[in-house]
């Protein structure tokens, strides 16, 4: 096989490995996105359709805003914008918005129109680590995405390893620890031993395992982002990763803190 065949077959490779990944990045971005509305009673997105296309008009951006922040967009939103300007002046709104929360947007409105999966699933992605997975502190703080990320997956590995320990599970990731379905089914139990019964969580049961554990999450309002086939996929390239999983688990640490708090 010649060099430039080679090439051209690693890169194909390359590029069918990103789609299915940003996929998978937008599924779980998608339920994520939905569990936020759904507090509030907005509209939802439709999990049939593509996640870009509904983002591009600048709508569910400006919802999702108000979800996340409990402030509305300073100007109007045409919520039925259908021209490329009207889309592009929506996105803004919630472009501006993000930086009027001292959030470091490097994402333009084109992007999001044009609908670009990797930079718009880019700034879910940073959504996502704002809202639940760093303290006001460090969300405001100018970090690269390369720090964000290590201080959010340090953050929630910490939180989820206390959580687990007294059920002799071992946490030591949030990627190949969580593909079998005990540490969920032991983070759920952690917040509420009545949702489960752990006594029937067997090692070697992966799939009932996921099921019980998303199935139990549920009934504590966190809404199913993962999907049980999608996690027992022998492909490891095909499994969720570790921002599918993470976005999964950043919901579990507000409720733990709020019935706390009770």
């Amino acid at each position: 096989m010649s060099k430039n065949l080679m090439m051209s077959v690693t890169t194909a490779k390359r590029k069918e490995q990103e789609t299915v990944t940003e996929n998978l990045h937008s599924k779980t971005f998608l339920s994520w996105m939905n569990s936020q509305f759904s507090h509030k009673n907005f509209p939802l997105l439709d999990p049939s359709k593509d996640l870009f296309s509904q983002l591009s008009d600048g709508v569910f951006l400006c919802r999702l805003m108000e979800a996340l922040y409990g402030k509305k967009v300073v100007g109007k939103v045409k919520e039925n914008a259908t021209t490329e300007i009207q889309k592009l002046e929506n996105v803004s709104l919630a472009i501006d918005f993000l930086k009027s929360q001292k959030v470091n947007v490097t994402v333009s409105s084109k992007d999001i129109v044009d609908g670009n999966r990797k930079l718009t699933l880019g700034l879910v992605w940073r959504l996502v680590l704002d809202h639940n997975l760093l303290d006001p502190s460090q969300a405001s703080e100018d970090l690269s995405i390369v720090q964000r990320n290590k201080q959010a997956k340090a953050n929630l590995l910490a939180f989820c390893q206390k959580q687990v320990s007294p059920y002799g599970v071992k946490v030591e990731d949030l990627t190949n620890s969580w593909y079998d379905g005990r540490a969920f089914c032991a983070l759920v139990h952690s917040i509420d031993s009545s949702l489960l019964d752990w006594n029937k969580v067997q090692q070697g049961n992966d799939a009932q395992n996921l099921k019980t554990a998303f199935d139990a999450a549920e009934k504590l309002g966190i809404h199913k982002m993962l999907d049980v086939e999608d996690m027992i996929q022998s492909d490891l390239d095909a499994k969720p990763d570790e921002k599918c999983i993470m976005t999964y688990l950043s919901e579990f640490p507000p409720i733990f803190f709020e019935r706390l708090q009770k």
